[in-house]
């Protein structure tokens, strides 16, 4: 019974670890699915100070009257609604009986922080949101607003491309300097921005893979959207591993080990063909990591995309390099020549 009181702390104050289970459970279903992440870290990623429920939760409750619900188990009372895949407005019909403006406004809102803890996508505009970027939820189920927001067929061809197993998320960073950031919304998962330097990542994989068997996403969305972490974070690259320990040790908050454990994807897996919520997005990202031109040593060691002009480039350097230590040690076996004749001269020699 303890447990479950806790969970009528106030929005502003973080869950209790011991009731981390239960809120999980209540808001993903995760009881029914494999979960392996341990408690520790999923504790840190969602429920710590700095976690992703938390500062939802702050977010939206700036105010102390911008919400109807104050608890965490009124969180978890709405999340159950949204699982029955009724309307918009029947959810609002259940949460009052007296729809004022003002009440329904607050009402809404809160169910936009659900939907939010729910499926990890930014859903209605907040005040005090510094990223901005979020869509509205306005009828029908929720199910079906999802489907709108990732079920539109690819446009763009990908002729004479393919996602080669050197293209991944250490190789967009080394060769093509694009910068991974990393994004709580799953809606902009590959998103790129400033001017194409950075590329927008998920970065709650443990989440998705508790999610395989959830009905709100389209079928086979989770699976593909893990199947995108595998693509960049392959898990038998050692050297990706390692370059993932590195940003891990210098990232302001913890990241899921499990970016680096969604799988292999052979060549067949590698095909374009096989993502049609991200094609998209892949075909631009791809598109942008081919034009790309090494900007420095670095940058053109790592770059073997072309490996006929990689091994022209590095033999014409080795040679500029040679003549120019072959060049410098006959002045400098010219110079010994001329002092030790001065020598002799200075000292009356022949």
């Amino acid at each position: 019974m303890a447990k479950f009181e806790n969970l009528d702390r106030l929005l502003d104050k973080p869950v209790p670890r011991t009731s981390t289970p239960i809120v999980a459970e209540r808001l993903w279903d995760i009881h029914s699915s494999p979960f392996t992440t341990p408690l520790d870290q999923f504790y840190e990623e969602h429920f710590s100070e700095t976690g992703y429920y938390t500062r939802q939760c702050r977010l939206f409750n700036h105010h102390a009257s911008s919400l109807t619900i104050k608890t965490h188990a009124q969180v978890t009372d709405v999340a159950r609604l949204l699982r029955q895949h009724l309307q918009r407005k029947e959810i609002l019909e259940l949460m009052c009986t007296s729809l004022g403006p003002a009440e329904q406004a607050r009402h809404q809102k809160s169910i936009n922080l659900v939907i939010r803890l729910v499926l990890m996508m930014k859903v209605g505009n907040v005040e005090y949101d510094c990223f901005g970027g979020s869509v509205e939820w306005e009828a029908g189920t929720l199910r079906e607003f999802v489907q709108s927001c990732f079920g539109q067929s690819p446009r763009l061809g990908h002729e004479r491309m393919k996602l080669e197993n050197t293209f991944n998320g250490l190789n967009l960073q080394r060769i093509a300097g694009i910068e991974i950031k990393w994004t709580d919304n799953l809606l902009d998962h590959l998103k790129l921005k400033s001017d194409d330097r950075v590329v927008l990542v998920f970065r709650h994989a443990a989440f998705l893979k508790t999610q395989k068997h959830s009905d709100l996403y389209p079928p086979g969305f989770v699976d593909e959207t893990l199947r995108t972490l595998a693509l960049l974070f392959p898990q038998d690259k050692k050297d990706t591993r390692s370059w993932f320990k590195k940003i891990s040790r210098a990232s302001s908050s913890p990241l899921d080990c499990h970016l680096v454990n969604c799988g292999i994807l052979g060549a067949e897996g590698r095909q374009f063909e096989n993502f049609g919520f991200w094609h998209d997005r892949l075909v631009t990202l791809k598109q942008v990591y081919n034009e790309a031109r090494p900007q420095s040593i670095s940058q053109r060691w790592h770059d073997r995309r072309h490996p006929t002009e990689w091994y022209t480039f590095w033999t014409a350097a080795l040679v500029i390099v040679l003549t120019v230590i072959f060049g410098f040690a006959q002045c400098i076996f010219a110079f010994i020549q001329v002092y030790i004749a001065w020598k002799q001269w200075a000292a009356g020699g022949p």
